[in-house]
């Protein structure tokens, strides 16, 4: 899934829990990077899953990340078993 927002909509997930966020500027192309995880929140029991993981991929359309647009890119990292990506410095970017 991705989608073109603004900046203030990367944050607003509708209550599901992200983390470790963290920011990347590549020269060459003049384009900001930000990744975090996502676990999605259960709208009926408001529970956090012990079986789905996503990262978060955010790319500034412009140099200018406050005032351009962002395309988001939501990644499921859910393992092929079910279980959570589990180990350090996750999401790896």
């Amino acid at each position: 899934m991705h989608a073109a927002l603004e900046l203030d909509g990367l944050h607003d997930q509708g209550g599901d829990d992200i983390g470790d966020v963290k920011c990347y500027f590549d020269p060459d192309t003049q384009r900001f990077f930000v990744s975090s995880f996502r676990l999605p929140l259960d709208p009926v029991t408001g529970a956090f899953p012990d079986d789905e993981s996503h990262v978060v991929l955010a790319v500034s359309t412009t140099s200018n990340p406050v005032t351009g647009a962002w395309t988001v890119y939501d990644l499921d990292t859910t393992n092929g078993d079910g279980s959570l990506a589990n180990h350090p410095n996750c999401p790896c970017v």
